[in-house]
């Protein structure tokens, strides 16, 4: 809505003057000048504002002309200064506006600021708790993103929901957590999206990483006879904790190795529980986490190594650089990276089950 507003001033007859005092007459022309800032300021709540002016050499009949556009700019007063209202914001959006006063063929202009009012802190919170930076091999397997959501007031009206972009990550499922699929790399050339993960409007980036296919990949086969292992349910993270040995001739104890032996040890971390009676290793692919997270769908840097055991001394204990741990049905293959460059295939066929002498 528009506000204008016209002011009629006066003139006072001058006694005896002469025609060159006359106002108005040549060389002294009508002169309107602000005399306020002619940018001004309101917070949110809004509140009441001035403009003030002179106006000089004023003619008979003129008029003051006061205009502005805005409806929240109201109650547009003039007298010797002009005053209007600012109504107050309910958007968090900042607006602005200009009031004109016009006299005659000269004009001003003064803006008007308000800020939007302040963002209410959510009554919500998202968290992503799994590894925001996940590495597949060229296979390719599934992955888990785990996450928090604490909401009391929205009665599970929103969800969390994924977007990627990338054609080559599918099958995003799951309520609680949710799964994804990486599909093979055909391509020698590496690849990497992310996964943008949100929760009304908090959002978080997971970047996944990809190897190209290595077309003669050089592997160091090891076939393991023995999966054995200890279950520590969650005591170290978030997720289920499966502390497993993969070794040629097998364990005395937890972290007992035998003589002339290699062990391959993995502490993996799994969403999925196990009864303590019937420990089985849970189906799925596991990532090298060199931060020790002790998420879901990782196994730790710190606690899988390779061990060497000959003539009854440890010959040395070799940690890993990057690597990956996928469980099938009956089958475990293990592609890791010692931090001397050699990389490893392990393998073992069998039952799943874990335990321990």
């Amino acid at each position: 809505m528009r506000h204008t507003l016209l002011i009629t001033l006066a003139i006072l007859s001058l006694v005896a003057c002469t025609k060159t005092d006359k106002p108005g007459a040549e060389g002294n022309e009508p002169l309107l000048t602000c005399t306020c800032e002619t940018i001004q300021h309101f917070n949110a709540d809004g509140g009441n504002g001035e403009i003030t002016y002179t106006l000089e050499n004023p003619v008979e009949g003129g008029q003051i002309e006061v205009r502005c556009d805005a409806e929240w700019i109201t109650d547009l007063t003039a007298g010797q200064t002009i005053t209007f209202t600012v109504t107050p914001n309910t958007e968090i959006q900042e607006r602005s506006d200009e009031i004109t006063v016009t006299y005659l063929n000269q004009n001003f202009s003064v803006e008007i600021i308000q800020e939007g009012k302040a963002q209410e802190p959510n009554d919500y919170s998202f968290t992503i708790t799994s590894p925001t930076v996940m590495h597949f091999d060229a296979q390719g397997g599934s992955g888990e993103i785990h996450y928090i959501v604490e909401d009391n007031s929205h009665n599970d009206e929103y969800i969390v929901t994924f977007q990627c972009d990338a054609d080559w990550i599918s099958d995003f499922e799951g309520l609680e957590y949710t799964t994804f699929t990486v599909l093979p790399n055909t391509s020698e050339t590496p690849r990497t999206t992310t996964i943008t993960a949100t929760y009304i409007d908090i959002s978080y980036e997971i970047t996944i990483e990809q190897d190209g296919a290595q077309q003669e990949q050089e592997y160091i086969d090891f076939e393991a006879q023995f999966l054995q292992g200890v279950y520590y349910g969650k005591q170290y993270g978030s997720g289920y904790n499966y502390y497993i040995y993969l070794s040629d001739v097998g364990m005395i104890a937890e972290d007992e190795f035998k003589d002339n032996s290699t062990t391959f040890r993995f502490d993996i971390y799994s969403s999925k529980d196990s009864q303590q009676n019937n420990v089985i290793l849970p189906e799925g692919t596991y990532h090298f986490d060199i931060n020790n997270t002790a998420q879901p769908g990782t196994f730790s840097s710190m606690y899988s190594i390779c061990m060497v055991k000959e003539d009854g001394e440890i010959k040395g204990y070799y940690g890993f650089e990057s690597g990956t741990v996928t469980v099938t049905e009956n089958h475990i293959e293990a592609i890791v990276e010692f931090m001397s460059g050699d990389i490893y295939r392990v393998t073992y066929s069998g039952p799943l089950n874990i335990t321990m002498p």
